[in-house]
């Protein structure tokens, strides 16, 4: 029964590369490869030689994975577009990591024509989430959230399957993905504004906390905290002297500041958000008597998750200090929140400011104590 050791082998290498017990997992494919090449089993070979390969691209030895590769790379004319895709993908993320990304595109490229061609869903998640990758690398961040957003759907279709474990460690290695672009987009708004730094940090935690309060899933949550991260990123296109103006602005320049909303919008117009993402960028600054923008929606017109970002973002906008006014104490925040009655969903700008009242919020009067008040606690 060699064949059948062969894969016992090859499959406890898959299992302790999960573990992180690398050197154990190199010797149980080197075993496995030994037995298949004995029983010319060419398919269950070229499957531990791809093995191999992801196992010297995890340790970092790319000279090496890069010399493994070429061998199969040869073989790829007679082997199945699921196969020849798994080689073509393992060369793209070779070359991405050796910092040639023009080849590396190529190829990733190539892996996913395999993967349609072989109708492989698990590979073109694969391919997608190393397109993702490069394109982080690259900096070029639409591009990045497109193929993310995408790799995450073609997961989660593939949940009902046998690779559940790993496709939920993806869909959690995704997310996390999603979030630091949303940290690092809300870093690129603020770089530009002096006074706001850490604003959509705080607006996504007094967002969240009040999203919490009804009743919202921890799904919908996540993809409600990126919203709120988000929400501003329209901002990119106001010039910066705009932002930090110190007087009253002009109509014009008011009426580039109003687009934000809107630029935000067609920033992520290519990616497919899940939840509120969207309408939060579009609606946060509409108002419950309908004298809000772009669309002038009124009531429970307005999303929602729209209406809990509008509270959480002009508290946070009162309570801190902005080119043109120096900071409001929490007190003064919610005597002029109250005095307009026509911004706000009645009944969650209450619950938010019992919240505050609560949790002792006041007494962290400056943004960065209310940071550090923020990061000791979870909704």
């Amino acid at each position: 029964m060699r064949d059948h050791a062969a894969q016992v082998l090859n499959n406890i290498g898959l299992a302790f590369t999960d573990l992180g017990e690398l050197d154990q997992a190199e010797a149980s494919y080197v075993e496995a490869a030994q037995a298949f090449g004995d029983e010319h089993d060419q398919p269950n070979e070229m499957n531990v030689a791809l093995n191999q390969v992801q196992l010297c691209i995890a340790t970092g030895r790319f000279e090496e994975a890069q010399e493994r590769v070429e061998t199969l790379v040869a073989r790829t004319g007679e082997i199945a577009p699921s196969w020849r895709g798994e080689v073509f993908r393992h060369v793209g993320v070779i070359a991405r990591e050796r910092g040639d990304y023009v080849k590396a595109a190529e190829y990733l490229g190539r892996a996913g024509e395999c993967a349609e061609e072989g109708e492989d869903l698990l590979l073109k998640a694969d391919v997608a989430e190393q397109l993702a990758e490069l394109y982080w690398t690259q900096k070029r961040h639409r591009d990045m959230l497109l193929h993310l957003n995408q790799s995450h759907a073609l997961y989660s279709r593939l949940k009902a399957q046998h690779r559940v474990a790993q496709v939920e460690r993806r869909n959690a290695a995704l997310e996390a993905r999603f979030l630091e672009m949303a940290h690092h987009w809300g870093d690129s708004i603020e770089s530009k504004d002096h006074y706001t730094q850490g604003h959509c940090e705080r607006v996504a935690f007094f967002a969240c906390v009040l999203a919490d309060s009804t009743g919202m899933d921890s799904r919908s949550l996540f993809w409600f905290r990126l919203g709120a991260l988000l929400h501003d990123i329209g901002k990119i296109i106001v010039p910066t002297e705009v932002l930090n103006k110190t007087s009253n602005l002009s109509e014009e320049e008011w009426a580039i500041m109003k687009r934000h909303p809107e630029a935000g919008l067609e920033l992520v117009a290519d990616i497919d958000f899940p939840g509120d993402v969207r309408a939060i960028i579009r609606n946060h600054h509409e108002r419950w008597d309908g004298r809000g923008y772009p669309d002038g929606l009124a009531g429970e017109e307005i999303p929602f998750a729209a209406r809990i970002l509008c509270v959480a973002d002009v508290y946070d906008a009162l309570t801190t200090a902005r080119s043109y006014r120096d900071s409001l104490s929490h007190e003064r925040a919610v005597e002029v929140m109250r005095a307009s009655p026509g911004q706000f969903d009645p009944q969650l700008l209450e619950a938010f400011l019992s919240w505050a009242e609560s949790s002792e919020v006041p007494a962290r009067s400056t943004p960065q104590r209310v940071a550090n008040f923020s990061m000791g606690l979870t909704v």
